[in-house]
């Protein structure tokens, strides 16, 4: 397994790479801002474009297949996990397109999830999933910054073999801070939700 990360510089980034579990040269660091670098050890790329989220994870896997990645693992810079989460996620997903922790809602067990219905409710979490990439399975780059999550759960259940989620020890230290904290993000946030409205 390789894990991607897309940063824009935050101080939980070397935390997160420590708490993942996978060694160094098989984290690829997508560095989205001048002037910054990854800890060492780990791969980086750069993509100092428009902002695209979803354009940056798929920057990550593309990376780590031509490596012969068949499973990525894609974090935000701010999640932190027991070294032993991804590998459970991993062992767990027999065959299944993605998996996750899961959105944490009561009572959450560890299940396949296959429901291919638009109205489902979003199950992965977007800030920590794995993708077989062998499924060809990608993020919607016309997706800028939110909603690109929940159209991979829709496709994964829809157009491939489901999502497994796993209610792992995983904690998203600042979920929404950066976009409630930045005009430009809440826009480009608001944009992708008609989109996806109007989609479904």
């Amino acid at each position: 397994m390789w894990v991607t990360i897309p940063t824009a510089g935050r101080d939980t980034l070397t935390d997160c790479i420590e708490s993942c579990g996978v060694p160094r040269e098989r984290i690829i660091v997508a560095l989205t801002r001048p002037n910054l670098t990854a800890p060492q050890g780990c791969q980086t790329i750069t993509d100092l474009g428009p902002i695209n989220i979803h354009r940056w994870w798929n920057q990550g896997i593309h990376h780590a297949v031509a490596q012969g990645a068949r499973h990525v693992a894609v974090l935000n810079d701010d999640v932190l996990m027991k070294p032993d989460s991804l590998a459970t996620l991993l062992d767990g997903m027999n065959g299944a397109t993605l998996a996750s922790p899961g959105a944490r809602r009561p009572g959450t067990q560890a299940a396949l999830h296959t429901n291919p219905s638009k109205h489902a409710p979003m199950v992965i979490d977007g800030s920590c999933w794995i993708i077989n990439t062998t499924h060809g399975l990608r993020a919607d780059e016309g997706y800028r910054w939110w909603f690109g999550d929940n159209d991979l759960d829709l496709r994964a259940r829809r157009d491939h073999h489901g999502v497994w989620i796993d209610p792992v020890p995983m904690t998203h230290l600042h979920p929404t801070e950066a976009t409630r904290a930045s005009e430009q993000l809440t826009t480009l946030a608001k944009a992708d939700q008609i989109r996806w409205e109007r989609a479904q």
